[in-house]
This record gives C-alpha cells, sequence and structure tokens, in this order.
C-alpha cells in the first residue's frame, strides 16, 4: 500500500499512465511486502512461544531436580 506525504492512500487511480501489466506488477509487489510481514510476524510469536515454553519446561526440570536431590538429603540424614 503506498501512501502519499499527507497521509493518503494511494490508489489506481493515482497511476493512469501505468499499462494494466504494470499496475498487477505493483499489486503484486505490494502483497507480497503484506505477506512477508504477516510471515515475519508469524515467526516472531512463534518464537516468543517457544522461548517461553522452554523456559517452563527447564523450571519444571528444576523443581523435580530439587524435590530429588531434597528427598537424598533426608533419606541420608
Amino acid at each position: 500500500m503506498r501512501v502519499k506525504d499527507k497521509g493518503e492512500i494511494l490508489t489506481v487511480k493515482d497511476y493512469p499512465n501505468l499499462t494494466i501489466e504494470e499496475r498487477v506488477k505493483l499489486l503484486e509487489t505490494e502483497i507480497s511486502r503484506i505477506d512477508l510481514a504477516f510471515l515475519i510476524n508469524q515467526k516472531r510469536d512463534a518464537e516468543t512461544r517457544m522461548f517461553f515454553s522452554s523456559r517452563f519446561i527447564t523450571f519444571i526440570f528444576g523443581i523435580m531436580i530439587g524435590i530429588i536431590v531434597t528427598l537424598i538429603i533426608f533419606q541420608i540424614s
């Protein structure tokens, strides 16, 4: 999506001298940019979910190891 300096969105009417092929190419470029931005956001969301789930799993393993060590210490003494 192209935007003028005033913040108005440019449309096909703003390019009257373009041929149909050039308009289609322009539209494909804009769509591919939108798709790329969407994919980058999806990737970032997935990385964030993986980061927090891996921290949670590490936390659970820490608790389990702590419980096992505590039980072993109490068994010895």
